[in-house]
């Protein structure tokens, strides 16, 4: 079972949120766990694999979408529309490619 966020009590599946705004994605069940979205994120320790699939930690995450577009079977979810962060502001851990 996936975290519920305390403010609308909806599921939004393997995803850490505390505190902030609602969750911007989640991670379908059919995760393969190659890891891709780790590797192509900026931001270091957003998105982990504690269990066999991906954990977004929301309160990291700048929502640059890169993600969405390198997962090979397509689970990672928009919860709602991006409202992209400038590299750095949210963690201050960015990886440059």
């Amino acid at each position: 079972m996936g975290a519920k966020s305390k403010s609308s009590g909806q599921n939004y599946g393997r995803i850490v949120a505390i505190n902030g705004p609602s969750p911007y994605l989640k991670i379908e069940a059919e995760c393969i766990a190659c890891e891709w979205c780790k590797y192509n994120c900026p931001v270091e320790n957003c998105i982990t694999f504690e269990t066999v699939i991906a954990t977004i930690h929301h309160d990291l995450c700048i929502e640059c979408d890169r993600c969405i577009y390198v997962c090979p079977v397509d689970v990672i979810i928009p919860l709602r529309v991006a409202q992209p962060q400038k590299k750095g502001v949210k963690s201050g851990k960015t990886r440059i490619f």
